[in-house]
């Protein structure tokens, strides 16, 4: 490949297999996302998450549009609903992609939100 600038492949640990693999393989999500666009409320480090909106959601966890800037390993507080489900959730921060928000991998998924996040996907991928 003379004359080509060549993207060195970095490697990434993964804790799901504990080896190197990919950085792109080891960021492919574990559970199926849908665009789920739905104000939510919730608070980190003491403050309100006023404006928040949920964009993408899974049971793993989603991505929140917002102006507070969170750092990766904060904790936050979600509260948002799910068809029927009033759903809360503790999850921790894991991409701050400013200005438009974060990533959160949720913690502790209650089995019922978890059910309900399942039947919002599985709703969007028929419908």
């Amino acid at each position: 490949m003379e004359g080509r600038l060549v993207k060195p492949l970095r490697l990434r640990y993964s804790f799901l297999t504990e080896q190197a693999m990919p950085e792109r393989e080891a960021e492919r999500r574990l559970s199926r996302r849908i665009s789920y666009p739905c104000e939510i409320r919730g608070y980190a480090l003491g403050a309100s998450l006023v404006g928040a909106h949920l964009t993408d959601l899974s049971v793993g966890g989603a991505f929140v549009e917002m102006n507070l800037d969170l750092t990766e390993r904060t904790v936050i507080v979600l509260k948002f609903r799910v068809n029927d489900a009033n759903v809360k959730v503790e999850g921790t921060v894991v991409r701050n992609d400013p200005p438009r928000g974060v990533a959160v991998r949720f913690i502790n998924l209650a089995p019922e939100h978890r059910d309900a996040i399942e039947r919002a996907i599985e709703k969007h991928r028929i419908g």
